[in-house]
């Protein structure tokens, strides 16, 4: 089978084997793929001419996913060849060569050693950009890094997500601005489209501006500044592109600006209040304060960010106010006034003994959403103001007497309680327990239970599980989004400090920027107790097999009554699929490939809405040729 693409200058021929069939009609029989698996072929340039020296990587596309590139380049006639048993769904081909552009190719599936894929790739000529870096005043911004990666195009949704930026090939080493904020990029990829002048000014404005080629400004390893430039501003370029650095991100990356703020809180008739806590807006770091004059500084801002700066003292509501560090000094502090207000009083008790609990890390807040609150385990320790629908967030430790005193204004509190040993707990205004006669309000916690599990080698979910993730059915009012946790190298995990209920426990599995589900069950959980689980495990006797294209997804959810409530696998890389252990039922099937953002599954239109198993399944999905295209090349 045979697929040709012309992509702005960069043509690409694919020669893929079809692997033979191991007795495919016979579910019983599972398939065993061949390797290595072996990608060769001839890179040439716009004038059909062999390149020389050319470099080839082969891995995942994803930096964060990434382990070793396997590296070739190619002989005096252009021609490479590359063996590996590394292979998946988030995989690429970078391709780069002095004097041309650079190109990658994705979703490119290896053939076997006994038939490879051919690849014969047409590398454009180079249109080098040469950019000046310059701040706000027109000055040169000398000593940035400047890193060249694909457009980032696309909103965030309910369905949809921007395109992640990739690196694009042959930038390993930094490109620096020099003294007159300038450099000069290579190997990039082929200019865009010529600009269009359609009818419709909508439709025109938004083709001309879309993005070509992302710049990223950086100092440090940080990036300090990014620079989408669009398809117009390219053509108006001729090849020459200046970037307006902002002052204050220059300045931050400098260091020459950092500042001190300084804040002083009172009460209303001006007298100070001694003794408060202090936080800024999206930090998670408390600033305690013991100061007879209620004074606090904040060292190492930076010099011209505007902050919000919130304080809580017992026996006020907490208040905030807003100051740029640079702006004050110990002569003008930002002042924050206090109006009385009396605090929530609790004491944490062991729910079994009712002996109090002391050293508990609560933190506290006001949900703010009507519809929808939800509290994220995974970020306990970074939560702040505006962090996750929380606001007036503050953090407290129980007292030898389990005390806890927060300060709360005409908003009350939440709870939020996380401590080992214990249930983890969230306590919304509307469920507090009554106060006692000195208007303290008991609230006692339950020892916790514990989830511990094992998926068994030789399962059929053990290599394609890495993480466990669990939903709770709670009814506090708060959704509870459960850390995910790695499995170790025995397929083992454990979750801690959990309440009693109705969990549904699900094996994930992850690749490049794509996790679903493999496995769901939902379980019963005791409460202070350690539930020993099998995940993965089914107990049918039937197998549904088939054929499909490579690293596809394949899902089934069953629509009887049965333990498990989803399972999925996915193809091989010859295709092949396979589920064990499934009972007899109908069945909701689907199958497709993730797409590039991760967040839409494309779907096979030939699978059918619902399956009948009533026995041993081998279904065909392989697409027709000419129906789909699962290679192309990136420009």
């Amino acid at each position: 089978m045979r697929w040709s693409l012309l992509l702005a200058g960069c043509t690409l021929i694919l020669l893929c084997a079809a692997a033979v069939a191991q007795d495919e009609s016979n579910p019983a029989v599972k398939h065993v793929p061949e390797f290595p698996r072996v990608l060769e072929g001839q890179i040439v340039d716009d004038q059909k001419q062999p390149i020389a020296g050319a470099v080839l990587k082969w891995g995942p596309r994803y930096p964060w996913n990434r382990k070793k590139l396997i590296e070739a380049q190619t002989d005096d006639n252009g021609e490479f060849r590359i063996e590996t048993d590394y292979v998946g769904s988030q995989f690429s081909l970078q391709i780069s060569a002095k004097g041309c552009c650079s190109t990658w190719g994705h979703n490119i599936v290896p053939g076997p050693k006994s038939n490879p894929t051919e690849m014969n790739i047409s590398l454009a000529k180079d249109n080098p950009l040469t950019i000046h870096a310059v701040n706000e005043n027109g000055r040169p911004a000398p000593g940035l890094t400047v890193v060249p990666l694909t457009p980032s195009n696309g909103v965030f949704s309910s369905f949809s997500s921007p395109t992640t930026p990739e690196q694009i090939p042959g930038h390993d080493e930094p490109v620096v601005t020099d003294e007159n904020g300038v450099c000069r990029l290579e190997q990039l990829i082929p200019g865009p489209e010529p600009l269009q002048s359609i009818e419709q000014e909508e439709q025109r404005a938004k083709f001309n501006n879309a993005g070509w080629l992302r710049l990223n400004f950086m100092r440090d390893e940080d990036v300090v500044h990014y620079h989408q430039i669009s398809r117009i501003e390219y053509h108006a370029s001729h090849g020459d592109v200046t970037v307006v650095i902002p002052n204050r991100t220059l300045e931050y990356a400098d260091d020459a600006s950092v500042s001190t703020l300084h804040l002083q809180v009172i009460d209303t008739d001006g007298n100070p209040v001694p003794n408060y806590q202090a936080t800024l807006r999206h930090r998670a770091q408390t600033w305690p304060v013991n100061n007879p004059e209620g004074r606090l500084a904040i060292e190492n801002l930076r010099a011209s960010y505007r902050c919000q700066i919130r304080a809580f003292a017992v026996g006020y509501a907490p208040h905030s106010e807003y100051g740029v560090a640079n702006q004050t000094s110990e002569n003008n502090p930002v002042v924050i006034t206090l109006q009385p207000h009396e605090p929530l009083r609790v004491r944490l008790v062991d729910a079994k003994t009712r002996a109090p609990v002391a050293n508990v890390n609560v933190l506290t807040g006001v949900f703010r959403q009507r519809q929808r609150n939800y509290i994220e385990w995974s970020s306990f320790d970074e939560y702040a103001d505006g962090h996750h629908s929380l606001e007036d967030v503050c953090r407290h430790t129980s007292d030898a007497n389990g005390m806890l005193h927060v300060p709360e204004g005409i908003h009350p509190a939440s709870l939020v309680i996380y401590h080992r040993g214990f249930s983890r707990r969230v306590i919304l205004p509307v469920n507090r327990p009554e106060p006692d006669s000195d208007g303290v309000i008991e609230i006692p916690l339950q020892r916790e239970a514990v989830i511990r599990g094992r998926i068994p080698e030789g399962s059929q979910f053990r290599e394609l599980t890495d993480s466990i993730s669990l939903s709770f059915q709670s009814n506090d009012g708060v959704d509870h989004m459960y850390e995910r946790v790695d499995l170790d190298d025995k397929g083992e995990f454990e979750i801690h400090s959990l309440e009693g209920g109705s969990y549904h426990v699900t094996l994930m599995h992850s690749e490049g920027n794509v996790t679903y589900s493999c496995w769901s069950r939902k379980f019963e959980i005791e409460p202070g107790a350690a539930t020993e689980l099998e995940p993965g495990k089914l107990t049918g006797n039937f197998v549904f097999a088939g054929r499909t294209e490579p690293f596809t997804r394949v899902a089934l959810t069953p629509t009887h009554h049965v333990e498990v409530s989803h399972l999925a696998v996915v193809s091989d890389v010859d295709g092949y699929f396979r589920i064990e252990g499934l009972q007899r039922g109908q069945f909701k099937a689907a199958m497709g490939v993730d797409s590039l953002n991760g967040r839409i599954l494309r779907m096979n239109p030939k699978v059918p809405a619902v399956i009948d198993l009533n026995g041993d399944q081998f279904i065909d999905y392989r697409a027709e040729e000419g129906e789909t295209l699962p290679f192309f090349l990136s420009n």
